[in-house]
Order: structure tokens, then C-alpha cells, then sequence
């Protein structure tokens, strides 16, 4: 009796653990706690793939208005999304050759290597920009594209003119001029309404929004803007008061503002962050030093 009674429980188990790690995945909950923007259920996911920028770009820069490098788009995309960019550029009635600079199969080693060089700025983008007639840059920014998204940022020649969560598109000033398209600034989400514009929009794109928040302030943070940055990952942590990563990440961009202003309000703020992170995760040796760190600031301002 006993083992069909342990099969019974055993199969019981079995279902209810389906069950759950199935309801996991379609509401998306197993991937936020991976911290992955990785999705697999409600169709594509916005955080992860291009569709915002690819939208905007087919409804304002269609490619039969940009030229060409032979019979392929005049576009610089990052290496995780260089095809999905294509096909979906392609879904919105805008198909081209796909160029040499794209993730397939048959992509070069040489220049793959040119990529992967460039967007980690370990190699200037100009003369790459100037021997493929680039116009358009799409970028998701993460650790391998951080260092162009911020060169571009930086030059004079190129301008930021759309921003959704983990994804950037740059174009060329002339371009940006004749097109009358406006440059997304600190100044510009400043503005009255912008910021909690942003924030709705960002709302809708996935359906875990406390990740969107926290990738979409991770991003402003690299970037540099801080002050925007502390907004976003303030919704994360609103929405969930347990999300470490955020906690450590807004009291990295209070940290780096109280720099810069010398603050010790931002160093409190601060201070305060890192010793939440560290009450989430008492062995996490990060959070540790980051607050005796903070401390040792404020105590020595």
C-alpha cells in the first residue's frame, strides 16, 4: 500500500510542480526572477527584441528615403540585434539585402571582429560610418554596445532620437535636421509630462514592468543620466520592494549624482539604497562594500 500511496504523491508532485513552473513562464514571472529580459509568452517581447525602434524607424525613416550601401540599408546594428532588426524591418513593408555588417550565418570572422571591436569603442566608428554610408544607428545597449552608444552621444555629428527600455537609434545631425526629428536630452525628459509619458509607455512593453523599469533606468544610468535614471529605477522598486538589482543600481546613480553635486542628500539617498540591497542579501559582498563605502563618504563629508 505504501508504494502506490508515494506513487500517487510522487505523481501529484509532479503535476503541481508543471503547473507552477508553467504559470511561471507564460506570466513571464520565471524569467524576471532570472533577471533575463528573455520572454516567451504574449507574443514578442518589446524589452527584448527592437519592435519599438523598427516601428518608429518604418513609420519616419522608411529605407527607400536613406539610400544604400549596394542593395542593402545604410544601418549600424548592434551584433545581438542585427537580424532581428532586419526581419522585422522587413514585416514593416521595408525589406532590403542584408548587409555584410548582420549576425548570419555567413558572417565574416574579419568583420565580425570590426563589429564587435566598434561597438565596445575599442575602434573608431568613423571610418566603418564613412565606408558604409551609415546613416541609422540601432542600438540595444548592454555591456558589449555601451561604449559607441556613448561616443555617439558624445559627437556632434550624431543625435539620440528615440529611447524605449533597453534600446537606442542614433542618426546623423543633417538627417536629423531635414527630417525635423527632436533629440531625446536630459533636458528634454525634463520637460513637464515626459518622464511619466516615458514611464506609461514603458508600462505597456512587457508584462513584468518593474524588469522594464529596471533595464530601462540601467540603461540612462550607463548613459550617464542619472538624475533620470534614479526616476526609473524608483518605479522598480515601487513595484517591487524586493528587486536587488535595482536597489543596488539607483544607489550607484545617487552615489555617482552626489558626486557630481556634491550632495550628501544624494549620499544619504544613497546610503539608503545600499543598505536595503544588503538587508535583501546579507552575503552579497557587493552591497556590503558599497554601504561601509557610503558611510565612510557621508562621514567624511
Amino acid at each position: 500500500l505504501r508504494r502506490p500511496a508515494l506513487r500517487v504523491v510522487g505523481s501529484l508532485a509532479v503535476v503541481l510542480l508543471a503547473g507552477w513552473f508553467s504559470a511561471a513562464v507564460v506570466t513571464n514571472r520565471f524569467y524576471f526572477a532570472e533577471r533575463t529580459p528573455n520572454r516567451f509568452a504574449f507574443g514578442l517581447s518589446r524589452l527584448n527584441l527592437p519592435v519599438g525602434p523598427v516601428e518608429w524607424l518604418n513609420g519616419r525613416l522608411p529605407h527607400q528615403d536613406l539610400g544604400r550601401h549596394g542593395r542593402a540599408e545604410n544601418v549600424w546594428v548592434d551584433f545581438t540585434d542585427s537580424s532581428n532588426f532586419y526581419f522585422l524591418r522587413a514585416e514593416g513593408g521595408n525589406a532590403t539585402d542584408v548587409p555584410i555588417l548582420t549576425n548570419t550565418w555567413a558572417y565574416p570572422p574579419d568583420v565580425m571582429r570590426n563589429v564587435l571591436e566598434i561597438n565596445r569603442a575599442q575602434t573608431p566608428f568613423g571610418p566603418a560610418a564613412e565606408r558604409y554610408n551609415i546613416h541609422i544607428v540601432m542600438l540595444r545597449v548592454d555591456f558589449a554596445s555601451i561604449g559607441l552608444a556613448r561616443k555617439l552621444l558624445s559627437d556632434a555629428d550624431w543625435r539620440l532620437i528615440y529611447l524605449e527600455g533597453l534600446h537606442t537609434v542614433f542618426v546623423r545631425r543633417e538627417l536629423a535636421e531635414v527630417r525635423r526629428l527632436p533629440a531625446v536630452t536630459p533636458e528634454s525628459l525634463a520637460t513637464p509630462g515626459a518622464m511619466a509619458a516615458y514611464i506609461a509607455r514603458l508600462r505597456e512593453i512587457d508584462p513584468v514592468p518593474a524588469h522594464t523599469m529596471y533595464a530601462a533606468g540601467w540603461t540612462l544610468s550607463a548613459l550617464g543620466w542619472h538624475s533620470q535614471a534614479i526616476e526609473l529605477l524608483h518605479e522598480a522598486t515601487t513595484l517591487d520592494a524586493a528587486f536587488f538589482e535595482a536597489w543596488l543600481e539607483k544607489g550607484a546613480c545617487y552615489a555617482n549624482r552626489a558626486l557630481a553635486r556634491r550632495s550628501r542628500d544624494d549620499l544619504r539617498q544613497a546610503l539608503a539604497c545600499f543598505t536595503r540591497a544588503a538587508e535583501l542579501r546579507p552575503r552579497d559582498r557587493r552591497a556590503a562594500e558599497l554601504r561601509d563605502r557610503a558611510q565612510r563618504d557621508l562621514a567624511a563629508w
